[in-house]
């Protein structure tokens, strides 16, 4: 195939000689992956974009969490801020915290477990230098770069993000380990990997 574009990706270069830096050259060969959606794996990328989103709002969970402390206990309080009010407000206050935490880590939880999840279906990506194409049983499309914003990793997936919590999930373990590293780089060149 014709030459589209050249980059650079650290890969091991093999036993015992450390990482290096290898240039690879992404052809005009579209990267073409194949898998099953199962309701065990739609729950599994569920919880992944879960925690993505709860990772990039993470400050804004903790600013509000320490706000609604800092109400309680100016509620509490009185009016009265010296020390021994707040001696007797503390085991309210470790206890409003865990409460809080307890929340924040078990909602997403009962969340995932009383979701509906679509039956397994395979999903069909074939990624080119002009876009994506995605094929269910029942369905087709192509999506060019620009609908992307982003794309992430986790360990199970790559997430290609089209909005902030809207994302196209690859199986990682679908792809060969070279298909893999094809992929990051083709998603590096369009600038939505790092």
């Amino acid at each position: 195939g014709r030459v589209s574009e050249q980059v650079s990706s650290p890969l091991p270069l093999g036993e015992g000689s450390g990482v290096g830096l290898i240039n690879y050259t992404l052809m005009d060969q579209p990267i073409q992956v194949e898998f099953q959606m199962t309701p065990e794996s739609y729950q599994r990328v569920t919880r992944d974009l879960l925690r993505y989103s709860v990772k990039q709002k993470r400050l804004k969970i903790f600013g509000l969490v320490v706000v609604g402390i800092v109400v309680l206990l100016v509620l509490l309080s009185g009016g009265d801020f010296t020390g021994s009010a707040f001696g007797r407000q503390l085991p309210t206050l470790i206890v409003m915290a865990v409460v809080w935490l307890g929340i924040i880590y078990f909602m997403p939880k009962l969340l995932l477990s009383k979701q509906q999840y679509p039956e397994a279906h395979p999903l069909r990506y074939t990624f080119s230098e002009s876009g994506v194409q995605l094929a269910t049983a029942n369905s087709a499309s192509t999506i060019q770069w620009s609908g992307y914003l982003k794309a992430e990793e986790t360990d199970e997936w790559l997430l290609l993000f089209q909005g902030k919590t809207i994302a196209n999930p690859v199986l990682k373990s679908a792809l060969s380990s070279g298909d893999l590293e094809r992929l990051r780089g083709l998603l590096r060149a369009k600038g939505l990997m790092k």
